[in-house]
């Protein structure tokens, strides 16, 4: 063979050997085809960066782009933590309203009065009212989440005015909702189903009003010259009763009948006293001073037992199950520092860091459920906790700032 066809071929095992690695490399390599001007955010942990907000939203409700990533084999879902932070802003007050299908949280700005929601098992949160009342202190939702009061002051007053809203279905914020003014100067309202009861001054007396939630169809059915009550309406035919809190005075708790207006006493002569009938009455929660602690126990209308509880907690921070009539879920502090109760958690002299427990008030049984700094990072002052109809998720505000959460009461 002569040295110029060796040449020939060399060149040609060397180029066919070359051109087989470059298909190689090529065939092994991802070519990144992201638009950099349309980044999606990928970040997938619910309390990450970007003020700990999991890609959702950053203040006011506002959604944020994210990635849908199927987790769980069903396409276009995201399987979200058990415990999840519903706004990044302060609320008055929110809701979470089941169906055979989805459970829609509802909830309302503190500062604007702008109302918002979310599927619980879904990223994006949307502004669906965008009408603006300043200055809002307290929303209360009926539990199908279509009806609200709006509370807020008069500007320059101290006027509380109440402002019955419809939520209208509507792809428009500025027209979401509808609706009027109740009588000024409601000192204390509860909403059970599309009823409401409430408290007004009439000459020297607070009469106890039952009425529509929109205001219609009144009927007294309570007078007393006592000023300070607070009211919850928890079961269809009975009010709860109980004179306002303080550790400086024995407060006391009826039962108020919601048609006749008769009234049974429950508990009594305790500081600090408050009350949190279950669904049908018959067991009552109460929290008092006990000494410079917090006392819980439960009162059974039915036998006049008093069973004091494992825990200690007040009463505010507690929902009891309607499915199961014994079962409390209840924002248990992890200690409590010797203080004046409730009077300095009102007063925000004292916060508490809670977890979450499920309790049985006739068993006794207790579990603790959620350790929100072991599952956030984060501590937690919870109250105005709530279930939605299929008690599959517990809603709860952290009064540290006024944020809404809400747990999976099921893995």
């Amino acid at each position: 063979m002569s040295k110029k066809s060796f040449t020939l071929i060399i060149l040609l095992i060397l180029t066919i050997f070359g051109l087989l690695g470059w298909y190689l490399y090529t065939r092994t390599q991802t070519t990144d085809t992201t638009d950099p001007t349309n980044q999606t955010n990928t970040d997938l942990f619910p309390f990450g960066a970007g003020g700990g907000n999991g890609g959702q939203s950053n203040g006011g409700g506002d959604t944020s782009t994210t990635t849908v990533i199927d987790l769980n084999g069903e396409e276009g879902r995201v399987r979200l933590p058990r415990l999840r932070q519903i706004s990044f802003v302060p609320t008055a007050g929110a809701v979470a309203s089941s169906t055979a299908s989805s459970t829609m949280i509802r909830y309302i700005e503190r500062a604007t009065g702008h109302i918002y929601q979310t599927d619980s098992e879904e990223l994006p949160v949307e502004k669906i009212s965008a009408i603006t009342i300043p200055k809002v202190y307290e929303g209360l939702f009926t539990a199908d989440s279509s009806r609200l009061l709006i509370r807020y002051f008069k500007e320059g007053t101290d006027t509380i005015r109440t402002f019955y809203a419809k939520i209208a279905t509507t792809t428009r914020p500025e027209q979401a909702i509808e609706g009027l003014f109740l009588a000024d100067d409601i000192r204390t309202i509860s909403v059970y189903g599309k009823k409401v009861f409430y408290l007004v001054w009439k000459d020297t007396n607070q009469q106890g009003i039952v009425a529509d939630i929109d205001g219609g169809n009144k009927t007294a059915i309570f007078n007393s010259s006592f000023g300070e009550w607070a009211a919850q309406w928890t079961t269809p035919n009975l009010i709860a009763l109980s004179s306002k809190p303080s550790q400086t005075a024995q407060g006391h708790a009826y039962l108020l009948n919601a048609t006749t207006g008769d009234y049974t006493k429950t508990v009594g002569s305790i500081e600090g006293l408050e009350t949190l009938p279950n669904s049908t009455g018959e067991l009552v929660l109460f929290s008092g001073a006990n000494g410079n602690g917090i006392g819980t126990s439960v009162f059974n209308t039915k036998t006049n037992v008093v069973q004091q509880l494992s825990v200690s907690t007040l009463a505010p921070k507690c929902v009891w199950s309607k499915k199961v009539k014994t079962v409390l879920y209840c924002g248990i502090p992890q200690s409590v520092v010797a203080s004046a109760y409730p009077d300095a958690w009102y007063k925000g002299k004292i916060s508490f860091n809670d977890s979450l427990w499920k309790i049985d008030a006739v068993s006794g049984e207790t579990e603790q459920i959620l350790v929100p700094e072991l599952t956030a990072g984060i501590s937690m002052d919870m109250t105005n906790l709530s279930l939605d109809q299929k008690e599959s998720i517990v809603l709860f505000t952290n009064k540290k700032d006024m944020t809404v959460w809400r747990f999976n009461t099921e893995e």
